[in-house]
């Protein structure tokens, strides 16, 4: 008899264990979804980036300096009626906003509303919540890479002032 009933609780257990979290979609609830890296190359040089998504799976991450941005695709037909989120871990180097209210997204060209939930020196963690059907999210900032960097810019004003000063001596002389 006590058999029976261990037995009739270990089935139980079993059957909720597998069926619990396909009845509430545990799988893709942001809760349970850890991060991930994912490295933007930008001029040869690499911006780890981290990520994590709930109702959806990220496709691929890629910058667009002219337009300030980090574009994402995924797909997000697990998303189901109440959508799914974003959470983005970006690099100051690689992306930035002039102030914490400057960033924009938008889903599949339709602007929406960005949380910012975590911000230190070097990088800010940006949420977007996105409904279902949604194919790209562009985060976009007020600043990205540097087209030129300051060892550039210190190159060309050491090459021009060396190229004047060399011709004020030929005048010279």
């Amino acid at each position: 008899m006590i058999q029976h009933s261990i037995l009739r609780v270990v089935f139980v257990a079993i059957i909720l264990a597998t069926t619990f979290p396909m009845l509430f979609n545990i799988a893709n609830c942001e809760t349970f979804a850890t991060w991930q890296a994912y490295s933007l190359n930008v001029d040869d040089k690499t911006y780890p980036s981290l990520w994590k998504v709930s109702g959806g799976k990220l496709i691929e991450m890629q910058t667009d300096v002219e337009r300030k941005s980090i574009i994402v695709r995924i797909d997000s037909q697990d998303a189901g009626i109440g959508g799914g989120t974003l959470n983005i871990r970006l690099s100051r180097a690689l992306i930035n906003s002039t102030n914490d209210e400057s960033f924009m997204a938008y889903l599949d060209g339709q602007a929406v509303h960005v949380n910012q939930t975590h911000s230190t020196n070097e990088y800010r963690d940006l949420q977007v919540h996105f409904n279902h059907g949604t194919k790209e999210i562009r985060n976009a900032g007020t600043e990205t890479v540097p087209e030129f960097s300051f060892a550039v810019f210190v190159l060309l004003v050491s090459i021009v002032g060396t190229i004047l000063a060399d011709n004020r001596v030929r005048i010279r002389r």
